[in-house]
């Protein structure tokens, strides 16, 4: 479990997303290939958004929030946009063993993590795998 701020300044704490299956996303803007992802996030988000059984949160290790926030208005993202901020003072990353990032894990309802390292279509083709259930 952790807790962070999203970028909208409310608390966010994976816990309240338990039952849930949760596309977890580590980015920067920055990071070319994170900002690469964008397109096949946006399609998972836009298949599967409104599934009441699953949630997407990306989290940013920006060192500025300012940076994540214009990139999220700017690209039309609606998902949930978490904000760490500095990657050498961050311990969530930590926690979940991310060395590089994009680094996207795919969560069950239990809180265990299911899939890691999704990159292009294997992220929607993971979470339309759990949903088919």
């Amino acid at each position: 479990d952790f807790s962070s701020r999203t970028l909208d300044d409310k608390l966010l704490t994976l816990s309240n997303f338990r039952g849930k299956y949760v596309l977890l996303d580590f980015w920067a803007t920055w990071c070319g290939p994170c900002v690469a992802e964008t397109p096949d996030m946006k399609a998972t988000y836009d298949a599967f958004g409104k599934d009441e059984r699953f949630v997407m949160v990306s989290l940013s290790l920006d060192s500025d929030s300012a940076a994540p926030k214009n990139f999220a208005r700017n690209h039309g993202i609606a998902w949930t946009q978490g904000y760490l901020g500095d990657w050498s003072k961050d311990k969530v990353t930590g926690n979940y063993g991310v060395v590089a990032i994009p680094a996207i894990f795919l969560i069950g309802p239990d809180g265990k993590v299911l899939a890691t390292d999704l990159r292009g279509s294997k992220i929607k083709e993971a979470v339309t795998a759990v949903l088919a259930h």
